[in-house]
This record gives structure tokens, sequence and C-alpha cells, in this order.
């Protein structure tokens, strides 16, 4: 299974994430998860911060045991 990144999903259709299946026959089948709302359009509510693209930490801090939380940013739908 592969679930696709935040950036590739279709907001404007509410869709939540996208996994590609490989199936036994050499094929690959699309799930979608969506919420269903009346409106079309981004809903902010429904998607909670994701990862920034950047990292935390330096791998020299990494490797000495340093660990910090990861830099988040609020999904904004317009990647």
């Amino acid at each position: 299974m592969y679930f696709l990144p935040k950036r590739d999903i279709d907001t404007s259709k509410n869709e939540l994430n996208r996994i590609w299946r490989l199936t036994g026959i050499g094929q690959a089948e699309q799930f979608s998860f969506k919420v269903p709302r009346k409106g079309a359009g981004f809903s902010p509510e429904i998607y909670p911060e994701c990862f920034a693209g950047k990292f935390a930490n330096a791998y020299e801090d990494w490797e000495g045991g340093e660990t910090k939380d990861p830099i988040m940013q609020q999904f904004s739908g317009d990647a």
C-alpha cells in the first residue's frame, strides 16, 4: 500500500487521504477517503496540522541524541 502525500489529495472534494494498493494480478487499485459535506471547497477544520517539510534537527544534533518535535504547519489545501 502507498499513501499519497497530503499535497496530492483533492481538498476541493474534502478528500482526507488517497491510497494505492497493488493487487496480486499486477494491477493497482486506488482508494479515496472523503468526508461527506454538502458544500464544495476547502474546509480547514477537517485537516490537522501536517509536516512542514523542514527538519527540526540537524544531523549532528540527532546523532548526538537530541530530539525535537517536528516542525508542523497548517494545511492550506493549495499545495
